[in-house]
């Protein structure tokens, strides 16, 4: 794309201030709402009683697999990264909290999903709930004091 200049092309229309217009205060937007409103007031109603009904139904719920599936799944990749920085010397005691709390969050988020599994989705629930068993281990251990001689 090239652009080009033209010197000779034509000036830009300075714009007019507000109100300098004949008729410029009956066309601002409080004024063309409240016109459109008494038109609508004026004209005849609907047939059917004038009110307009809206009804929302509620569609079928849908699976949980896949919510579970990726909670589980961050909770896992959690639980990989607090694993890193436990093996970190330099990692304080109240940043392997922070992240065991914040997977706890994730845990409580999963528990009424896992409640919602069907039957057949058996392999899932277990592993989702190693992985929820797996966090409530760790905060057991961090909180008893397990990791300060480490």
């Amino acid at each position: 794309m090239k652009i080009v200049f033209d010197p000779h092309s034509a000036p830009v229309a300075k714009p007019k201030p507000a109100g300098k217009e004949p008729g410029a205060e009956k066309n601002g937007f409080v004024d063309l709402l409240g016109r459109a409103l008494e038109s609508a007031a004026a004209s005849p109603a609907p047939v059917g009683g004038g009110e307009l009904a809206v009804s929302f139904r509620a569609g079928p719920p849908s699976p949980p697999e896949p919510e579970v599936g990726e909670l589980a799944e961050e909770i896992l990749e959690g639980l990989e990264k607090y694993a890193g920085r436990l093996a970190d010397p330099s990692a304080g005691l109240r940043e392997l909290d922070s992240l065991l709390v914040a997977l706890q969050r994730r845990c409580e988020a999963l528990a009424p999903l896992l409640e919602r599994l069907p039957e057949e989705s058996r392999p899932l629930r277990e592993i989702a709930g190693r992985a929820v068993l797996t966090v409530q281990t760790e905060i057991l251990h961090l909180r008893r004091g397990d990791y300060l001689g480490t």
